[in-house]
């Protein structure tokens, strides 16, 4: 069932409608600069409220692990945070334990950014097949094999919402939105 998201302005950003289905990959083109989170967590909150009505509803990948005193103390595991953020017994947290270098016992701690994020998204795909996701300060490597396992989960019916800086995936999305800066 295709869902339109309504034209979205946050602060000077204006994200131009557009229509979302199962199976679809959108990259939305958002412009750099100090408001890059902001405009992303603020622009999946909408989302999330726009499509609140459609089951399962859009999940924020978003990679959060607990307080950073807690973790210095009790440094929390991959099997941990699966547990806390993920649904453990999902045959894609078997299959990312089979496909990645993720073990149940690494510390999350150990983890660079790009592996930080990727994990962040195959738990959250655990929970739901349709994400959002800031594909922001990944290496050329990392946001390949990210895109390439939204693909995968394209293929089966999932939905993915991608905010992005760069427009390396415009040939290979459903849709492609550019925002535009609004001078006031």
């Amino acid at each position: 069932m295709p869902v339109l998201i309504p034209e979205t302005q946050l602060g000077t950003v204006l994200i131009p409608s557009f229509t979302v289905s199962r199976g679809n990959i959108v990259v939305i083109k958002l412009p750099h600069g100090a408001l890059f989170s902001w405009l992303t967590s603020s622009f999946a909150d909408h989302i999330k409220r726009q499509t609140s009505d459609i089951a399962p509803a859009f999940a924020y990948v978003d990679y959060s692990p607990g307080t950073s005193l807690k973790r210095l103390f009790s440094p929390v595991s991959i099997k941990d945070y699966v547990h806390k953020a993920g649904n453990p017994s999902s045959p894609a947290i078997a299959e990312m334990y089979k496909s990645t270098e993720f073990s149940p016992g690494t510390k999350l701690s150990s983890l660079i950014s790009g592996d930080q994020k990727l994990l962040a998204l195959l738990v959250t795909l655990s929970r739901t097949p349709h994400v959002i996701l800031n594909m922001s300060g990944l290496d050329p490597e990392r946001a390949k094999r990210i895109f390439s396992i939204l693909q995968d989960n394209a293929s089966r019916q999932g939905t993915s919402i991608i905010l992005d800086l760069c427009d390396e995936f415009k040939s290979e999305c459903t849709h492609f939105i550019e925002s535009m800066v609004i001078t006031v």
